[in-house]
């Protein structure tokens, strides 16, 4: 069976016409390569040089063993590269869960970045509520997840992407609607529409509490799951929310978002399992990172940062 090697001596001679040559390109001495060549021929059952003392020509066998020698060597190197490349994690499928939120915040840039940066990872995004998102990045059926804090005995490692606050999303009609900014107080007797603990734990839970500290609890008329479903509900009247702030990029005309005195905030994280076995997982987290020194920086500037300082 032809080696590698050997096709490398044959392709060095093939193109140079000349086994002096051949030699120096492939730092060897001469008749080394000459017992390549040979011993290739011989295993072929072919002659793939015409030659004598003063030229060298290839033969047709050795014109169509060149082209496919040129072929399988640049396979050969695609391929190691992308073994490499796929080792460090730039290359590969990664599988991202994430939450409604996300989609309005850090999702969008974040997955720009990455396939900027990273051109050969294939990026695979899903839709979770919370606690499924939980289950599929404990399951591996995602490598990382962009949510709302997970509990603490879940076992993630976590890193803090948005930390924003809450505003009131009032429709259009609202008493309050044309504020700049309202005290809770003053939603205190309004229907509320609420996110199911189920749904966002984190969520649910801060906005209870928020209430709860201006001394009341709210009266719930609907809950919804999805929060694009919830601002739909409050463009028709049928209550106010507390949501991210985010989520004013909804735009729906019959619904106004306003501040909130001393709002609560909320964070969306990303969390991924340190055992992961994926490398590109490190790769989409070195992005996201503001604390390393490299995150954000163009493909071109990583390059110049490794190579150090212009002299």
């Amino acid at each position: 069976m032809i080696d590698t090697k050997q096709l490398q001596y044959f392709v060095a001679v093939a193109e140079t016409l000349h086994f002096g040559r051949a030699a120096l390109r492939m730092h060897i001495s001469q008749p080394p390569l000459s017992r390549q060549i040979a011993a290739l021929e011989r295993e072929l059952c072919v002659q793939l040089f015409e030659r004598n003392t003063r030229t060298v020509v290839l033969t047709k066998a050795g014109e169509r063993l060149h082209a496919d020698a040129l072929n399988l060597l640049a396979g050969l190197r695609r391929a190691e590269d992308s073994a490499v490349a796929t080792a460090r994690g730039e290359s590969g499928l990664l599988s991202i869960g994430f939450n409604m939120y996300a989609a309005y915040s850090v999702l969008p840039a974040l997955a720009s970045a990455c396939l900027s940066e990273h051109p050969d990872i294939r990026v695979r995004l899903r839709e979770y509520f919370s606690a499924p998102l939980i289950q599929a990045l404990a399951s591996d059926e995602v490598d990382l997840g962009i949510m709302l804090p997970p509990p603490g005995d879940s076992g993630f490692t976590t890193l803090t992407l948005l930390r924003e606050p809450l505003v009131a999303a009032l429709p259009r009609t609202h008493r309050l609607a044309g504020a700049k900014r309202i005290n809770l107080v003053s939603l205190a007797k309004d229907p509320f529409i609420f996110t199911p603990r189920e749904a966002a734990p984190a969520l649910h839970d801060t906005i209870m509490v928020y209430c709860q500290s201006h001394g009341f609890t709210p009266s719930v008329r609907l809950e919804i799951f999805l929060q694009q479903t919830v601002i739909a509900m409050v463009a028709e009247g049928l209550g106010v929310a507390l949501v991210p702030r985010s989520l004013q990029k909804t735009r729906l005309a019959n619904v106004a978002f306003v501040a909130l005195v001393e709002p609560p905030s909320i964070e969306l994280v990303l969390a991924w399992n340190e055992q992961t076995r994926n490398p590109c997982v490190r790769s989409l987290i070195d992005l996201a990172d503001p604390r390393r020194p490299l995150a954000g920086k163009t493909p071109a500037s990583r390059r110049r940062a490794a190579r150090g300082p212009a002299r």
